[in-house]
Protein backbone atom coordinates (compact mmCIF):
# COMPACT_ATOMS: atom_id res chain seq x y z
CA UNK A 1 0.00 0.00 0.00
CA UNK A 2 1.11 3.55 -0.87
CA UNK A 3 0.92 5.70 2.29
CA UNK A 4 0.31 8.44 -0.04
CA UNK A 5 -2.19 7.68 -1.94
CA UNK A 6 -4.91 8.94 1.01
CA UNK A 7 -6.57 11.58 0.57
CA UNK A 8 -7.14 12.59 4.18
CA UNK A 9 -3.37 11.61 5.14
CA UNK A 10 -2.17 14.14 2.35
CA UNK A 11 -4.28 16.66 3.70
CA UNK A 12 -3.18 16.49 7.22
CA UNK A 13 0.59 16.28 5.70
CA UNK A 14 0.30 19.44 3.76
CA UNK A 15 -1.77 21.07 6.65
CA UNK A 16 1.30 19.75 9.22
CA UNK A 17 3.85 21.13 6.63
CA UNK A 18 2.34 24.67 6.71
CA UNK A 19 2.33 24.80 10.47
CA UNK A 20 4.62 27.50 12.16
CA UNK A 21 6.23 26.93 15.61
CA UNK A 22 5.78 28.97 18.39
CA UNK A 23 8.21 30.67 20.17
CA UNK A 24 6.13 29.57 23.38
CA UNK A 25 6.44 26.04 22.65
CA UNK A 26 10.05 25.62 21.43
CA UNK A 27 10.89 27.43 25.12
CA UNK A 28 8.68 24.98 26.58
CA UNK A 29 11.75 22.02 26.00
CA UNK A 30 13.38 24.14 28.77
CA UNK A 31 10.66 23.92 31.14
CA UNK A 32 10.60 20.26 31.18
CA UNK A 33 10.87 18.36 34.13
CA UNK A 34 13.18 15.71 35.00
CA UNK A 35 10.60 12.69 33.84
CA UNK A 36 9.43 14.86 30.64
CA UNK A 37 12.98 15.42 29.66
CA UNK A 38 13.88 11.98 30.24
CA UNK A 39 10.79 11.02 27.62
CA UNK A 40 11.87 14.27 25.35
CA UNK A 41 15.62 12.75 25.01
CA UNK A 42 15.16 8.96 24.34
CA UNK A 43 12.20 9.94 21.98
CA UNK A 44 14.29 12.66 19.95
CA UNK A 45 17.38 10.26 19.77
CA UNK A 46 15.25 7.79 17.89
CA UNK A 47 13.80 10.22 15.70
CA UNK A 48 17.49 11.67 14.80
CA UNK A 49 19.14 8.46 14.64
CA UNK A 50 16.83 8.00 11.92
CA UNK A 51 15.54 4.70 13.42
CA UNK A 52 12.27 2.90 14.25
CA UNK A 53 10.36 2.91 17.44
CA UNK A 54 7.04 2.89 19.52
CA UNK A 55 7.03 4.36 22.64
CA UNK A 56 3.60 4.68 25.68
CA UNK A 57 4.24 7.68 27.51
CA UNK A 58 2.14 6.83 30.82
CA UNK A 59 1.31 9.20 33.29
CA UNK A 60 -1.81 10.47 35.92
CA UNK A 61 -3.55 13.64 34.99
CA UNK A 62 -1.89 16.57 35.45
CA UNK A 63 1.62 14.87 34.67
CA UNK A 64 2.36 16.95 31.69
CA UNK A 65 1.94 15.11 28.51
CA UNK A 66 0.56 17.27 26.43
CA UNK A 67 2.74 19.82 27.49
CA UNK A 68 5.56 17.05 26.44
CA UNK A 69 3.73 16.02 23.21
CA UNK A 70 3.69 20.07 22.63
CA UNK A 71 7.56 20.46 23.36
CA UNK A 72 8.45 16.97 20.74
CA UNK A 73 6.39 18.47 17.95
CA UNK A 74 7.69 21.94 18.14
CA UNK A 75 11.56 20.54 18.48
CA UNK A 76 10.84 18.27 15.08
CA UNK A 77 9.47 20.52 13.35
CA UNK A 78 11.36 23.17 13.79
CA UNK A 79 13.84 21.18 12.20
CA UNK A 80 12.05 20.24 9.12
CA UNK A 81 10.79 17.06 9.88
CA UNK A 82 6.93 16.24 10.04
CA UNK A 83 5.67 15.59 12.99
CA UNK A 84 1.40 14.18 12.50
CA UNK A 85 0.09 14.49 15.52
CA UNK A 86 -3.10 11.95 15.02
CA UNK A 87 -5.98 10.52 17.47
CA UNK A 88 -5.15 7.53 18.83
CA UNK A 89 -6.05 4.47 16.15
CA UNK A 90 -4.73 1.67 15.24
CA UNK A 91 -5.03 2.11 11.68
CA UNK A 92 -3.07 5.07 11.88
CA UNK A 93 -0.18 4.14 14.37
CA UNK A 94 -0.15 0.71 11.30
CA UNK A 95 0.41 3.51 8.22
CA UNK A 96 2.66 5.81 9.62
CA UNK A 97 7.07 5.27 9.42
CA UNK A 98 9.18 6.22 11.77
CA UNK A 99 9.15 6.79 15.51
CA UNK A 100 4.95 6.33 16.75
CA UNK A 101 4.35 7.86 20.28
CA UNK A 102 1.17 6.92 22.19
CA UNK A 103 0.00 8.60 25.53
CA UNK A 104 -2.46 7.77 28.16
CA UNK A 105 -3.02 6.83 32.17
CA UNK A 106 -4.79 4.01 32.81
CA UNK A 107 -6.45 5.53 35.47
CA UNK A 108 -8.81 7.47 33.55
CA UNK A 109 -12.08 6.31 31.78
CA UNK A 110 -11.85 3.24 30.17
CA UNK A 111 -13.52 2.57 26.21
CA UNK A 112 -16.85 2.18 26.63
CA UNK A 113 -18.99 -1.10 25.26
CA UNK A 114 -22.28 -0.92 24.73
CA UNK A 115 -24.14 -3.07 27.01
CA UNK A 116 -20.80 -4.86 28.01
CA UNK A 117 -19.61 -5.37 31.54
CA UNK A 118 -16.74 -5.12 33.92
CA UNK A 119 -14.65 -8.15 32.01
CA UNK A 120 -15.70 -6.34 28.26
CA UNK A 121 -14.37 -3.07 29.66
CA UNK A 122 -11.19 -4.68 30.83
CA UNK A 123 -10.78 -7.06 27.85
CA UNK A 124 -11.21 -3.69 25.43
CA UNK A 125 -8.53 -1.74 27.03
CA UNK A 126 -5.27 -1.15 25.21
CA UNK A 127 -3.43 -2.63 29.06
CA UNK A 128 -5.26 -5.84 27.40
CA UNK A 129 -3.61 -5.97 23.94
CA UNK A 130 -0.94 -7.85 22.77
CA UNK A 131 0.57 -4.71 21.13
CA UNK A 132 1.29 -2.91 24.76
CA UNK A 133 3.82 -5.30 25.38
CA UNK A 134 5.74 -4.23 22.10
CA UNK A 135 5.94 -0.51 23.28
CA UNK A 136 8.67 0.79 25.43
CA UNK A 137 6.91 2.92 28.30
CA UNK A 138 7.86 6.24 29.62
CA UNK A 139 6.35 7.13 32.81
CA UNK A 140 5.67 10.48 33.96
CA UNK A 141 5.09 10.63 37.57
CA UNK A 142 4.99 14.42 38.82
CA UNK A 143 1.35 16.23 38.98
CA UNK A 144 2.53 19.35 37.43
CA UNK A 145 -1.66 20.46 37.53
CA UNK A 146 -1.43 20.20 41.21
CA UNK A 147 1.85 20.28 42.10
CA UNK A 148 0.81 23.79 44.43
CA UNK A 149 -1.34 21.24 46.96
CA UNK A 150 0.42 18.02 47.34
CA UNK A 151 -1.74 16.49 49.64
CA UNK A 152 -4.32 16.63 47.30
CA UNK A 153 -2.18 15.18 44.61
CA UNK A 154 -1.61 12.04 47.01
CA UNK A 155 -5.19 12.08 47.36
CA UNK A 156 -6.05 12.11 43.76
CA UNK A 157 -3.42 9.41 43.32
CA UNK A 158 -5.19 7.25 46.26
CA UNK A 159 -8.10 7.77 44.51
CA UNK A 160 -7.03 6.60 41.07
CA UNK A 161 -5.33 3.39 42.18
CA UNK A 162 -7.91 2.14 44.44
CA UNK A 163 -6.17 2.08 47.06
CA UNK A 164 -7.75 5.19 49.29
CA UNK A 165 -9.59 3.48 52.62
CA UNK A 166 -13.29 2.18 51.59
CA UNK A 167 -15.20 3.15 54.69
CA UNK A 168 -18.38 1.25 53.76
CA UNK A 169 -18.39 -1.48 51.14
CA UNK A 170 -16.58 0.08 47.77
CA UNK A 171 -17.09 3.72 49.10
CA UNK A 172 -14.80 6.57 49.84
CA UNK A 173 -14.67 9.45 51.97
CA UNK A 174 -14.14 12.78 50.75
CA UNK A 175 -11.91 15.54 52.64
CA UNK A 176 -14.68 18.02 54.00
CA UNK A 177 -12.73 21.02 52.59
CA UNK A 178 -14.20 19.52 49.07
CA UNK A 179 -17.89 18.76 49.96
CA UNK A 180 -20.92 21.31 49.65
CA UNK A 181 -22.94 20.84 51.96
CA UNK A 182 -26.21 19.29 51.39
CA UNK A 183 -29.76 21.28 52.10
CA UNK A 184 -32.38 20.53 50.39
CA UNK A 185 -32.32 19.01 46.33
CA UNK A 186 -33.19 22.16 44.66
CA UNK A 187 -31.46 24.45 46.60
CA UNK A 188 -28.42 22.90 47.07
CA UNK A 189 -28.00 22.38 43.05
CA UNK A 190 -28.40 25.83 43.04
CA UNK A 191 -25.51 26.53 45.25
CA UNK A 192 -23.38 25.07 43.65
CA UNK A 193 -24.02 26.31 40.43
CA UNK A 194 -23.86 29.80 42.12
CA UNK A 195 -20.50 28.89 43.47
CA UNK A 196 -18.77 27.39 39.98
CA UNK A 197 -21.06 30.45 38.00
CA UNK A 198 -20.67 33.45 40.50
CA UNK A 199 -20.94 36.24 37.66
CA UNK A 200 -22.13 34.53 34.30
CA UNK A 201 -22.43 38.15 32.76
CA UNK A 202 -18.29 37.40 32.64
CA UNK A 203 -18.85 35.76 30.07
CA UNK A 204 -20.40 38.49 27.96
CA UNK A 205 -17.10 40.67 28.77
CA UNK A 206 -14.64 38.57 29.25
CA UNK A 207 -15.26 34.19 28.41
CA UNK A 208 -11.98 33.30 28.67
CA UNK A 209 -11.88 33.88 32.43
CA UNK A 210 -14.95 31.95 32.77
CA UNK A 211 -14.51 29.60 30.40
CA UNK A 212 -12.46 26.92 33.10
CA UNK A 213 -15.32 26.61 35.38
CA UNK A 214 -17.75 23.61 34.76
CA UNK A 215 -20.12 21.42 36.76
CA UNK A 216 -19.21 17.64 36.27
CA UNK A 217 -21.73 14.92 36.14
CA UNK A 218 -21.99 11.01 35.31
CA UNK A 219 -24.81 11.12 33.57
CA UNK A 220 -26.61 13.59 30.34
CA UNK A 221 -29.71 13.87 32.46
CA UNK A 222 -28.05 15.66 35.52
CA UNK A 223 -25.63 18.02 32.79
CA UNK A 224 -28.79 18.95 30.25
CA UNK A 225 -30.54 19.92 33.88
CA UNK A 226 -28.04 21.89 35.03
CA UNK A 227 -27.50 23.25 31.06
CA UNK A 228 -31.39 24.41 31.47
CA UNK A 229 -30.91 26.06 34.51
CA UNK A 230 -28.03 27.83 33.46
CA UNK A 231 -29.13 28.93 30.04
CA UNK A 232 -32.53 30.05 31.53
CA UNK A 233 -30.12 32.52 33.99
CA UNK A 234 -27.63 33.46 31.32
CA UNK A 235 -28.68 37.07 30.36
CA UNK A 236 -29.61 37.88 26.85
CA UNK A 237 -32.63 36.84 24.65
CA UNK A 238 -33.32 33.05 24.31
CA UNK A 239 -33.00 31.69 20.72
CA UNK A 240 -34.84 27.87 19.98
CA UNK A 241 -33.50 26.14 16.98
CA UNK A 242 -35.85 22.67 16.00
CA UNK A 243 -34.61 19.93 14.33
CA UNK A 244 -36.07 17.96 11.40
CA UNK A 245 -36.43 14.31 12.52
CA UNK A 246 -36.53 11.56 9.76
CA UNK A 247 -36.78 7.85 10.08
CA UNK A 248 -34.54 6.55 7.75
CA UNK A 249 -37.73 3.97 6.24
CA UNK A 250 -40.19 6.93 5.08
CA UNK A 251 -43.13 4.74 5.52
CA UNK A 252 -42.69 4.67 9.34
CA UNK A 253 -42.44 8.88 9.18
CA UNK A 254 -45.78 9.66 9.90
CA UNK A 255 -46.22 6.79 13.10
CA UNK A 256 -43.24 7.99 14.92
CA UNK A 257 -42.05 11.60 14.02
CA UNK A 258 -43.49 12.76 17.43
CA UNK A 259 -41.99 10.48 19.34
CA UNK A 260 -38.80 10.86 17.68
CA UNK A 261 -38.80 15.00 18.87
CA UNK A 262 -39.43 14.22 21.97
CA UNK A 263 -36.35 12.21 23.05
CA UNK A 264 -32.92 13.23 23.74
CA UNK A 265 -30.19 10.56 23.40
CA UNK A 266 -26.66 10.31 24.33
CA UNK A 267 -24.40 12.09 21.36
CA UNK A 268 -27.07 13.93 19.88
CA UNK A 269 -28.55 17.47 20.03
CA UNK A 270 -32.01 17.97 21.55
CA UNK A 271 -34.81 18.55 19.42
CA UNK A 272 -35.42 21.94 20.46
CA UNK A 273 -31.82 23.55 20.73
CA UNK A 274 -31.79 26.34 23.32
CA UNK A 275 -29.19 29.45 22.98
CA UNK A 276 -28.02 32.74 24.07
CA UNK A 277 -25.15 35.12 22.09
CA UNK A 278 -22.62 34.23 24.45
CA UNK A 279 -23.45 31.36 26.50
CA UNK A 280 -20.51 28.40 25.85
CA UNK A 281 -21.35 25.56 23.83
CA UNK A 282 -19.35 21.92 22.76
CA UNK A 283 -18.65 20.42 19.74
CA UNK A 284 -20.84 17.02 19.45
CA UNK A 285 -19.08 15.31 15.67
CA UNK A 286 -15.70 15.81 14.34
CA UNK A 287 -16.11 18.48 11.39
CA UNK A 288 -12.92 19.84 10.55
CA UNK A 289 -9.87 18.47 13.07
CA UNK A 290 -7.43 20.27 11.34
CA UNK A 291 -9.00 23.64 12.41
CA UNK A 292 -9.33 22.46 15.77
CA UNK A 293 -13.46 21.74 15.45
CA UNK A 294 -13.12 17.97 17.12
CA UNK A 295 -16.12 16.68 18.81
CA UNK A 296 -15.57 18.18 22.54
CA UNK A 297 -13.92 21.40 21.60
CA UNK A 298 -15.93 24.18 23.13
CA UNK A 299 -15.92 27.43 21.76
CA UNK A 300 -18.63 30.50 22.69
CA UNK A 301 -21.17 31.69 20.91
CA UNK A 302 -21.01 34.98 19.15
CA UNK A 303 -23.80 35.11 17.04
CA UNK A 304 -26.89 32.65 15.98
CA UNK A 305 -28.40 32.28 12.90
CA UNK A 306 -31.10 29.79 11.45
CA UNK A 307 -28.67 28.40 9.55
CA UNK A 308 -25.34 29.27 10.90
CA UNK A 309 -23.67 29.71 14.45
CA UNK A 310 -20.92 32.12 14.53
CA UNK A 311 -18.84 31.03 17.38
CA UNK A 312 -15.33 31.61 18.51
CA UNK A 313 -13.00 28.71 19.99
CA UNK A 314 -12.34 29.09 23.73
CA UNK A 315 -9.59 26.77 24.73
CA UNK A 316 -6.35 24.58 23.45
CA UNK A 317 -3.88 25.41 20.67
CA UNK A 318 -7.13 27.21 18.51
CA UNK A 319 -8.34 29.52 21.09
CA UNK A 320 -9.77 32.67 19.93
CA UNK A 321 -10.43 31.56 16.54
CA UNK A 322 -13.22 32.58 14.97
CA UNK A 323 -15.67 29.53 13.30
CA UNK A 324 -19.07 28.75 11.68
CA UNK A 325 -21.14 26.13 11.95
CA UNK A 326 -23.73 25.07 10.36
CA UNK A 327 -26.87 22.11 10.77
CA UNK A 328 -25.90 18.90 10.05
CA UNK A 329 -27.41 15.88 9.36
CA UNK A 330 -27.07 13.03 12.29
CA UNK A 331 -27.33 10.03 12.79
CA UNK A 332 -28.52 8.23 15.84
CA UNK A 333 -26.75 5.94 17.50
CA UNK A 334 -27.11 2.26 18.16
CA UNK A 335 -30.93 0.75 18.88
CA UNK A 336 -29.91 0.34 22.41
CA UNK A 337 -30.94 3.57 22.98
CA UNK A 338 -33.68 4.39 19.78
CA UNK A 339 -35.06 1.07 18.03
CA UNK A 340 -36.01 3.50 15.18
CA UNK A 341 -32.97 4.19 13.25
CA UNK A 342 -33.45 8.37 12.29
CA UNK A 343 -31.74 11.22 11.25
CA UNK A 344 -31.47 14.61 13.09
CA UNK A 345 -30.50 17.92 11.51
CA UNK A 346 -29.81 20.04 13.78
CA UNK A 347 -26.53 22.36 14.64
CA UNK A 348 -24.26 19.95 16.59
CA UNK A 349 -23.82 21.53 19.28
CA UNK A 350 -24.70 21.92 22.87
CA UNK A 351 -24.55 24.13 25.60
CA UNK A 352 -21.86 23.38 27.95
CA UNK A 353 -21.98 24.73 31.29
CA UNK A 354 -21.93 21.29 32.60
CA UNK A 355 -20.61 18.00 31.32
CA UNK A 356 -20.30 15.02 31.59
CA UNK A 357 -17.08 13.38 33.18
CA UNK A 358 -16.10 11.41 30.46
CA UNK A 359 -16.21 14.37 27.95
CA UNK A 360 -13.90 16.23 30.89
CA UNK A 361 -11.12 13.90 30.46
CA UNK A 362 -8.05 15.68 29.40
CA UNK A 363 -8.96 19.27 30.41
CA UNK A 364 -7.77 21.46 32.94
CA UNK A 365 -10.11 23.24 34.88
CA UNK A 366 -9.83 26.52 37.10
CA UNK A 367 -12.79 25.47 39.72
CA UNK A 368 -14.78 22.23 39.32
CA UNK A 369 -18.39 21.03 40.78
CA UNK A 370 -18.91 17.30 41.00
CA UNK A 371 -22.96 16.96 40.69
CA UNK A 372 -23.14 13.40 42.38
CA UNK A 373 -26.60 12.95 42.21
CA UNK A 374 -26.33 9.58 41.34
CA UNK A 375 -22.96 7.75 41.68
CA UNK A 376 -20.43 7.16 39.66
CA UNK A 377 -20.59 4.31 37.40
CA UNK A 378 -17.38 3.19 35.56
CA UNK A 379 -14.04 2.67 35.99
CA UNK A 380 -11.73 5.85 37.15
CA UNK A 381 -14.38 8.47 36.69
CA UNK A 382 -14.21 10.01 40.58
CA UNK A 383 -10.70 10.28 39.47
CA UNK A 384 -10.76 11.83 35.92
CA UNK A 385 -13.53 14.51 37.40
CA UNK A 386 -11.70 15.05 40.45
CA UNK A 387 -8.70 15.75 39.07
CA UNK A 388 -9.27 17.79 36.81
CA UNK A 389 -8.87 20.83 39.12
CA UNK A 390 -5.57 22.36 40.25
CA UNK A 391 -5.90 22.44 44.28
CA UNK A 392 -8.53 21.20 46.83
CA UNK A 393 -9.96 24.05 47.15
CA UNK A 394 -10.92 24.33 43.66
CA UNK A 395 -13.40 21.25 43.69
CA UNK A 396 -16.37 21.07 45.27
CA UNK A 397 -18.25 18.09 45.68
CA UNK A 398 -22.69 17.89 46.23
CA UNK A 399 -23.00 14.36 47.08
CA UNK A 400 -27.19 13.11 46.94
CA UNK A 401 -28.48 11.58 49.13
CA UNK A 402 -25.87 12.72 51.67
CA UNK A 403 -27.52 9.89 54.33
CA UNK A 404 -27.21 6.39 55.35
CA UNK A 405 -29.33 5.27 58.20
CA UNK A 406 -30.00 9.48 59.13
CA UNK A 407 -26.60 9.75 59.64
CA UNK A 408 -24.89 13.11 57.09
CA UNK A 409 -22.38 11.27 55.22
CA UNK A 410 -19.38 12.95 53.02
CA UNK A 411 -18.72 9.19 51.48
CA UNK A 412 -19.01 8.30 47.44
CA UNK A 413 -18.93 5.26 45.12
CA UNK A 414 -14.96 4.92 44.18
CA UNK A 415 -14.94 1.70 40.88
CA UNK A 416 -11.39 1.35 40.12
CA UNK A 417 -11.05 -1.78 38.01
CA UNK A 418 -7.39 -2.95 39.37
CA UNK A 419 -7.50 -5.81 37.13
CA UNK A 420 -6.50 -2.71 34.38
CA UNK A 421 -3.69 -1.12 36.39
CA UNK A 422 -2.20 -4.53 36.92
CA UNK A 423 -1.79 -5.33 33.08
CA UNK A 424 -0.93 -1.76 32.39
CA UNK A 425 2.17 -2.57 35.07
CA UNK A 426 3.74 -5.45 33.67
CA UNK A 427 6.14 -5.88 31.17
Amino acid sequence: MNLFDSDKFTKEYNHERKIEVSEADLLSIEKLNDDQRHAFNIITEKIYSSSSGTYFIDGPGGSGKTFLYRALLADVRSRGYIALAVATSGVAAALLPGVVVFGGDYRQIAPVVVGGKKEDTIDASFASSLLSRNFNKLSLRENMRAKDDPMFTEFLMRVGNGTETHVLDDRIEIPNNMILPFVESHKSLCDLIDLVFPCLDLFLTNPLLVINRSILAPKNDCVDEINEILIDKFPGELKHFVSLDKTRDPSLQGQYEDFLNSITISGLPPHILTLKVGCPIMLLRNINPIEGLCNGTRLICRGLGEKVIHAEIATGHFKGKQTFIPKIPLESPDKRQCPIPFTRTQFPVKACFAMTINKAQGQTLDFVGVYLREPVFSHCQLYVALSRAKTGNSVKVLIQPPTIEDKVVTFIRNVVYKEILYLANQE
